[in-house]
């Protein structure tokens, strides 16, 4: 997410404006669920206690829509 104040930046520099960026809903790449299923309960093992955010952050955020992303 701190990549976004540079990357904010660098579209104004080249006058890049939010009309002319493509549309955000790619057709997502399928989900293995058992092997996200475990790598959930593997997070919250070792985390899920003292961060539970990262858990929650790291499926919803990261794995289900960065990662999944075809491009």
């Amino acid at each position: 997410m701190s990549a976004v104040v540079v990357a904010k930046d660098i579209f104004a520099a080249r006058g890049v404006t939010v009309d002319q960026l493509p549309a955000a809903a790619p057709q997502l790449l399928p989900i293995d669920q058992a092997f996200e299923d475990k790598r959930e309960a593997t997070a919250r093992e070792i985390s899920g206690a003292v961060a539970p955010g990262v858990v929650d952050y790291t499926r919803d955020l990261l794995f289900k829509d960065l990662w999944l992303r075809p491009g």
